[in-house]
């Protein structure tokens, strides 16, 4: 959630977090290269509406009213 951000080992610390059009989702791309090849990650509004993902894992500890936007 953009509105919880948290470290990730896959996201550069100059990124900025770009929200979707609630303000509450993170809505940036992903791009990086490892050991294993390229990896991509569309943004939340990408990955739910075109990838039909519907499990995502939330690291944060929203309040109820976040989680529930």
């Amino acid at each position: 959630m953009g509105k919880y951000p948290a470290a990730s080992p896959m996201s550069p610390k100059n990124e900025h977090i770009i929200f979707d059009e609630s303000g509450i989702l993170d809505d940036g791309e992903i791009r990086n290269k490892t050991i294993f090849g390229e990896q991509y990650l569309p943004g939340t509004t990408a990955l739910i509406k075109e990838w039909f993902n519907r499990h995502l894992i939330l690291r944060a500890n929203p309040r109820p009213e976040d989680l529930a936007d």
